[in-house]
C-alpha cells in the first residue's frame, strides 16, 4: 500500500529519457574498449556527437557523472598496477613488437652479475674508445645535465600527468624509441631539430 510521506515529490519531468539512456551506455562502451583513455575524454566525444545544443538538456548527466560512471564500468577490466617484481604483465596492454625476450628468470645466479662487471670494466673504463674522460665530468669547470633534463621535460609533457600506469608508460617509451631513428636520420642530413640560444650551447660541455 502506498503511503505518502510528509514531503512533497515535486521535479519536472525526464526529457528525452532513450537519449540519456544511449549516451551513458556509450560511455561505458567506449571506455572499456580503451580502458586507459581519459573517462572526461570520452564523455566529451560522446556529448559533442550526440548531443544538440539546443535541445532540452535537463535529465541529462552532467559530463563528470558521465564520467564516473565510465571509470566505474572498466574498473575490473584495467590490469593490476604491479607494485613490486613479481608480477604477472597483461600482453593485451603491451605493443606487439615490444616484448623480445623472456625476461622471468627462476633462480638467481652470480654469473650474470661477473659478466656485468667484465662488460663495465672492459667498456668504460679500461678501453680506448670509451675512456673515462669522455664521460666522467670530475674536475670540469661545467657539470651540466641539460640534455638529460629537457628530454625528461619532454616526456613529462607528452605523459600529462605524474604517476603515469605501467602500461600506458611502455607504450609511450615505445612510441619514444621509435622517433630515435627519424632523429638520428635528420640529424646526420644536417637538420636541425631545435633552436638553441648561443649562451647555451657555449656553455655546453
Amino acid at each position: 500500500m502506498y503511503v505518502r510521506g510528509p514531503n512533497p515529490h515535486c521535479h519536472p519531468p525526464e526529457t528525452c529519457p532513450a537519449l540519456t539512456s544511449e549516451v551513458s551506455a556509450l560511455v561505458k562502451k567506449k571506455a572499456l574498449e580503451d580502458v586507459f583513455r581519459s573517462a572526461n575524454d570520452i564523455a566529451e566525444e560522446v556529448l559533442r556527437s550526440k548531443i544538440n545544443p539546443n535541445m532540452p538538456l535537463s535529465s541529462l548527466p552532467a559530463p563528470e557523472n558521465l564520467a564516473r560512471q565510465g571509470n566505474c564500468k572498466r574498473r575490473t577490466a584495467r590490469p593490476a598496477e604491479p607494485l613490486d617484481l613479481k608480477f604477472t604483465i597483461s600482453t593485451e596492454n603491451i605493443p606487439q613488437d615490444f616484448l623480445q625476450h623472456d625476461i622471468v628468470r627462476n633462480a638467481q645466479g652470480c654469473q650474470p652479475l661477473l659478466d656485468l662487471l667484465d662488460y663495465i670494466r672492459n667498456t668504460w673504463i679500461y678501453s680506448n674508445i670509451w675512456p673515462p674522460k669522455s664521460w666522467c665530468v670530475y674536475g670540469r669547470s661545467i657539470h651540466t645535465n641539460n640534455d638529460v633534463e629537457g628530454w625528461h621535460h619532454h616526456i613529462n609533457l607528452k605523459a600529462r600527468k605524474e604517476q603515469l600506469n605501467f602500461y600506458l608508460l611502455i607504450k609511450l617509451l615505445r612510441d619514444e624509441a621509435k622517433y630515435v631513428t627519424l632523429q638520428v636520420r635528420l640529424l646526420s642530413d644536417g637538420k636541425v631539430l631545435r633552436t638553441q640560444r648561443a649562451k647555451y650551447t657555449l656553455g655546453r660541455v
